[in-house]
């Protein structure tokens, strides 16, 4: 085995006695008994036969017989304890698994979640990195199996040198030529083992390709349109092509580990044959009784199953479990992006004058969105913010929210820059429905109450922004009221229209603006509304929110008249500012906008 597997195994052995100090000291404790055991039954063993050959010229009644029932005994003992201690060490080792991989999931977890943006969870190699970091919970296997693997090898390990002391009686080289070539056999097979791990992790993409290919097969929201198309059929031959292109690397692996299986077997044989050979000359010399006979036999069995039996398949697993381990150590350690920093500069009331932004710069893989933009928006005003797609504008909130940096200049809120300001606090004093909000598969309750997570339990202010955002109707409907789940795929649950689910995030919204948010964004979540709905959701949302800095991005411009002011991005700057009437009057890039929708829309009903 070569030192990277060891140093690997150390960190599992670290894992698991870090989880469950007393557990872990107390399953050691049953794996070296049970492997203690094995030899003691090989040594009972014996002692039964050769009692029972005195025994059986004696009679039953005399002193050998009284000794063979006492040996009888002895066994039956020792067996009854070897088969009461594995289910013990087996439901201690499946906890100690289970523990551990819930830890797992949570340094997992907590990794991910460390840096306080959100560009890290874009990048493929992280997905790749966490994929193989997580791997072990539902691919490889269980942790609850691992643990149990590794404490059945320390167990077999035990045996193996108690079978070699008992072996040592026939001939002092028999177990080390037996211990030998089950190392060697372990040295054989983990080139076969790091194969198969190296083509899994180096593959890894595909396999999540495949798992996302089975997700839009399966998955409710996606199964209505996969459906429709008729793609369910090309979608399972790609899952199917994907998963076997993954498995043919493995298989690959597996193939060229015919050579070290081939070595293996002919070690185990070559160290067996000759251990064996001069076992069956000396009995036939008399060197050995067949009470010696029977206990030798057992014990190169013993030796036999740490390197080509149970014990091959057990580090096995235990070597698949260690793989997992440093991927997960190197995305704790890996710069995934700033972690939430520490300021005492609060932000509860801001912003009281103003937002800034200054020669604001940002791209995404060095493709620039926004290329020196300023803009500034008053406290209490509200802002709509137009332009074509790819302007910029969920980009700009974004950066506002801070799960984005500028990659130059800068945004002041109050004259101070927002980086100064504990991004915690700030966030909270934000409200935000994206184009793409999340339909939590949660009660109506949860929905409407994540706007303020520290007061969720506050019943009246949730029917309060349900009410303000026109839900209560869509709340009321529902079979289980407030406890409905909002989803069919759960029992007693229900899903809800396009405009239904946007009167809830509107709710959820305004539950936060109540709750002291001071900057409320609408992000174009209304893509599925005509324009009479789109535009009373805006004009509902300016009423509610009269008073307080918001801001309305959209693409249609019909629908943002009633802004204090709107501002047009173009290729990454503010092009243009002003009202609805300052900016058709100016006749620019609003005006030839506006006049183009109108045209479009002329046969739309005007709000």
């Amino acid at each position: 085995m070569s030192g990277s597997f060891l140093v690997k195994l150390g960190l599992l052995v670290g894992f698991v006695v870090r989880t469950a100090p007393l557990r872990s000291a107390f399953l050691a404790t049953l794996a070296i008994l049970g492997g203690a055991l094995t030899p003691a039954l090989m040594a009972a063993t014996g002692l039964v036969v050769a009692r029972a050959e005195r025994a059986a010229t004696s009679g039953m009644d005399s002193a050998a017989g009284q000794g063979l029932l006492a040996a009888l005994v002895l066994v039956g003992v020792l067996f009854a304890a070897d088969q009461a201690l594995a289910p013990v060490r087996d439901t201690i080792g499946a906890s100690i698994g289970s523990a551990m991989g819930q830890q797992r999931r949570e340094r997992l977890l907590a990794a991910t979640l460390r840096p306080y943006g959100i560009g890290h969870l874009e990048d493929p190699t992280l997905a790749d990195e966490i994929r193989r970091a997580g791997d072990i919970e539902w691919d490889i296997g269980p942790l609850t199996l691992i643990v149990g693997e590794l404490a059945k090898f320390v167990g077999l390990l035990t045996a193996a040198i108690g079978s070699a002391i008992l072996l040592a009686q026939l001939v002092w080289w028999a177990p080390i030529v037996l211990l030998a070539s089950a190392a060697l056999t372990h040295v054989f097979m983990h080139g076969d083992e790091y194969k198969q791990v190296r083509e899994k992790e180096e593959y890894v993409g595909i396999e999540r390709r495949a798992d996302y290919f089975r997700q839009l097969s399966l998955d409710p929201p996606m199964a209505k349109e996969t459906r429709l198309f008729g793609l369910a059929g090309f979608l399972a031959d790609r899952t199917r092509g994907l998963r076997l292109e993954f498995l043919s690397h493995l298989w690959r692996a597996r193939r060229l580990g015919r050579g070290p299986a081939l070595r293996t077997v002919a070690t185990i044989a070559i160290a067996h044959g000759v251990v064996l050979t001069y076992l069956a000359m000396s009995t036939l010399d008399g060197q050995v009784s067949p009470s010696q006979l029977t206990v030798y036999v057992q014990a190169i069995g013993g030796i036999v199953m740490l390197g080509f039996g149970s014990g091959a398949t057990d580090l096995w697993w235990v070597y698949q479990g260690t793989s997992t381990i440093p991927h997960l150590l190197r995305l704790e350690r890996r710069d995934l992006g700033p972690a939430v920093p520490r300021s005492t500069t609060t932000a509860t009331g801001a912003p009281r004058n103003e937002i800034r932004l200054e020669g604001v710069r940002f791209g995404y893989n060095g493709r620039p969105v926004l290329d020196g933009l300023d803009l500034t928006i008053p406290a209490g005003s509200s802002l709509a913010i137009v332009g074509d797609n790819g302007a910029g504008k969920t980009t700009l909130l974004k950066l506002l929210a801070r799960l984005y940096e500028p990659d130059e200049g800068r945004i002041l809120v109050d004259g101070k820059d927002l980086r100064e300001y504990d991004v915690t606090s700030w966030r909270r004093q934000l409200a935000v429905i994206f184009q793409d909000f999340v339909k939590y598969e949660l009660s109506a309750r949860d929905n409407v109450a994540f706007g303020r997570l520290d007061s969720a339990t506050d019943e009246n202010a949730n029917r309060q922004a349900t009410e303000r955002a026109g839900a209560r109707e869509v709340v009321e409907s529902l079979p289980a009221g407030w406890d409905t789940t909002l989803a069919r795929q759960y029992s007693g649950g229900v899903d809800l229209s396009g405009g239904q689910w946007q009167r809830i995030a509107l709710a959820r919204t305004l539950r936060a603006a109540e709750g002291g948010a001071r900057l409320l964004v609408l992000d174009e979540p209304t893509a599925n509304l005509d324009v009479r709905a789109e535009a009373e959701l805006f004009d509902r949302f300016l009423e509610l929110t009269a008073g307080t800095t918001t801001i309305l991005v959209t693409h249609r411009l019909s629908t943002v008249r009633h802004a204090d002011r709107i501002a047009v991005l173009d290729r990454g700057r503010v092009r243009e500012t002003g009202t609805h009437d300052e900016l058709l009057a100016a006749d620019g890039l609003y005006a030839r906008m506006f006049r183009l929708q109108a045209d479009r829309f002329a046969g739309e009903p005007r709000p």
